[in-house]
């Protein structure tokens, strides 16, 4: 799982998902010893304690980046060119 980059003493990561994907888009923000699992792009936090407020400020600056992130490991699959 690649880490995106750093806030702080707060760090954000995305999985790719191939084989067993989730249903939504998310990343994971990990600090020490807890990790909140946000969904992107609306910031919705799933599962862990809310993010410190300038946490989520720059979650929310660099989200850009964090959809990058996803959509690279993450890539939608070419349904137009099967093979029938």
């Amino acid at each position: 799982m690649p880490r995106l980059f750093s806030i702080g003493a707060f760090a954000v990561y995305v999985y790719a998902e191939r084989g067993n994907p989730h249903k939504g888009a998310h990343c994971h923000v990990r600090g020490k010893e807890v990790t909140t699992v946000v969904s992107i792009p609306t910031q919705i936090v799933l599962a862990g304690p809310k993010l410190p407020k300038n946490v989520r400020q720059e979650l929310q600056a660099r989200m850009e980046e964090v959809i990058q992130g996803w959509d690279r490991l993450n890539p939608i699959p070419d349904t137009e060119n099967t093979n029938e």
